[in-house]
């Protein structure tokens, strides 16, 4: 501790402190704690026979006998920029790591010194490390040398139902800014991008069978049966998921058929997204893959810019 502060540029330390005059000129005294915690001031005259300390600047808090204290080497900053404060901290007569008090601002370029009174011991230097303009994380590419991305997602069984288990996939891909059917952009987590046509008196003989072509006894517009999700134990009710649909539209009150199956619609819902809305950035197409009601599929894509 220190034995006394007796004015705001001038400390009596403890007992044990050197007997040698100047011997601490040069290094820094960093109030440990106590009154006064954290204040750094370079010593520039120190008496040996009083162990009187002179600092170069005023404490903003003077210390006192209740303040805890260490003496190291100083730490200059010098560049372009303003600001920049550190201390060191000595282990085993060695520098073991320099703490940074006030990063400063406006520097493109900082040299470091690290100085004390030689009997101290002498070799130590510094390196500052300055994060490029805007921050780490600003520009990636020049930075980071960054020109590859990876996205990762996960299948996860049929995804709260709207990913189909009893019908097989063959593409994949990834398509940024999509829109929906009113021109708003996407941030649902899940679309469903078939044509659901909500049937009524379906044939209980026959069934909608996945990849055959339904068609309408009106209006004749045709699409790929992706799945018929009954809503009743008698399966005469339900919505037909079709995809690939023609030009033509189907009508509500129609009869379609597929495959010795027919019903009546009573409802046609479009997909979720607006057709030829957004980018797509990849696709790819693959053999067939088969899912199943406990299957999660993982894909990872890379793109190098």
């Amino acid at each position: 501790m220190i034995v006394s502060g007796t004015a705001t540029h001038t400390l009596t330390l403890k007992p044990n402190a050197s007997g040698t005059d100047d011997v601490y000129n040069g290094s820094v005294i960093r109030i440990t704690g106590g009154l006064g915690i954290g204040q750094v001031r370079e010593i520039v005259d120190y008496v040996g026979t009083t162990r009187k300390a002179t600092v170069n600047n005023a404490f903003t808090v003077t210390p006192n006998t209740t303040s805890d204290y260490v003496v190291t080497p100083k730490v200059t900053i010098t560049g372009d920029g303003s600001g920049a404060t550190a201390y060191s901290n000595v282990v085993a007569g060695a520098i073991s790591y320099i703490n940074i008090i006030a990063a400063g601002s406006n520097y493109s370029r900082a040299d470091v010194s690290i100085t004390a009174n030689s009997s101290h011991g002498t070799g130590a230097i510094g390196k500052a490390m300055i994060p490029p303009h805007g921050g780490h994380g600003a520009d990636p590419i020049n930075e980071l040398n960054g020109k590859n991305l990876i996205f990762n997602t996960t299948l996860t069984r049929s995804e709260a139902n709207t990913l189909p288990i009893v019908n097989d996939y063959r593409r994949f891909g990834l398509i940024i800014d999509p829109k929906y059917q009113n021109g708003v952009s996407a941030t649902a987590l899940r679309l469903t991008q078939t044509t659901r046509l909500t049937l009524t008196s379906v044939s209980a003989s026959g069934r909608f069978t996945e990849d055959t072509t339904v068609t309408g006894a009106t209006s004749g517009a045709t699409g790929a049966v992706v799945r018929f999700a009954n809503t009743n134990t008698g399966n005469t009710l339900g919505v037909l998921h079709v995809t690939n649909t023609s030009a033509t539209l189907f009508t509500s009150g129609e009869n379609v058929t597929s495959s010795g199956a027919n019903g009546v619609i009573s409802a046609n819902t479009k997909p979720d997204l607006k057709p030829f809305t957004g980018k797509v950035l990849y696709i790819e197409n693959r053999q067939a893959i088969t899912r199943s009601f406990d299957q999660d599929e993982d894909f990872k894509l890379v793109f190098t810019f």
